[in-house]
């Protein structure tokens, strides 16, 4: 917002003053265009280096407006990542588009048994002396 005064004076001397705000608008919009969606497995980077990242075009200033990000998680199996693409330009305009990022487990963990034992009947079956498994997982 800008202040403006405006003077006038007739032919008698006499001198008026009119002040007034005014507020510009930018002659252009900031535009955003998101990544696409996608879904990736759970040991995957979802850094938007690995995901994608959104671009912004300025029309106010001609400037590369500035891109931030924010996520919001929710779910498991699967867990899908709500990604907000912000932009800004230098007329303070704002514009925001969403990413969506389905993280999916499609691997099986991996489950190994004990060795097949044979004990007396009055010998503990008990993991500890049966022996136990071992499993892993990728997420």
């Amino acid at each position: 917002m800008k202040a403006l005064s405006f003077k006038c004076k007739d032919r008698s001397c006499i001198v008026a003053i009119a002040a007034f705000a005014m507020m510009t608008t930018a002659a252009g919009a900031v535009t955003i265009s998101c990544p696409t969606n996608v879904t990736i497995e759970c040991n995957t980077s979802s850094a938007p280096g690995a995901t994608g990242t959104a671009t912004a075009t300025a029309t106010c200033d001609g400037g590369a407006p500035a891109i931030t990000h924010s996520d919001a998680t929710a779910g498991s199996c699967p867990t899908v990542i709500t990604r907000t693409w912000t932009t800004i330009d230098s007329c303070d305009n704002i514009v925001s588009c969403e990413q969506s990022l389905t993280i999916s487990d499609t691997t099986a963990p991996a489950v190994t048994a004990p060795a097949n034992v044979t004990i007396e009947s009055n010998t503990s079956s008990a993991p500890g002396t049966t022996g136990t498994g071992t499993a892993t997982d990728n997420c």
